[in-house]
């Protein structure tokens, strides 16, 4: 996955439709992944049908707190308090990469 992140997300999208049509298997891929380098965190959100899971990204203090001045950034697949505020829902078919107290959020990164 060096230095292609979103190139191996493309990839490893496209084997698991082409194996899904293979099989006749009609539901839609679902799917929310992140994998971690050294300094950065890279998550998708995709879904080859109208949903997907959900996939958040916000500021947390070094120990994982929530904190929205926190100098650390946090992926989940839901916020982690009921203070919806610091957390930014990452929108489907969107790519999210995130490095040091900075994240970018990147579409279209998968075709639906």
């Amino acid at each position: 996955m060096r230095g292609d992140t979103i190139g191996a997300f493309r990839r490893t999208v496209g084997r698991v439709e082409a194996v899904m049509k293979a099989h006749d298997i009609g539901d839609p891929l679902l799917m929310a992944a992140a994998t971690m380098g050294r300094e950065s965190i890279h998550a998708v959100h995709y879904a080859s049908a109208d949903r997907a899971p959900t996939l958040y990204i916000g500021h947390s203090t070094l120990d994982g707190q929530p904190d929205v001045t926190g100098p650390g950034v946090i992926v989940l697949s839901k916020p982690l308090d009921s203070d919806t505020a610091g957390w930014r829902e990452i929108g489907m078919s969107r790519f999210v990469t995130a490095c040091g107290d900075a994240f970018n959020e990147e579409d279209s990164i998968l075709s639906n």
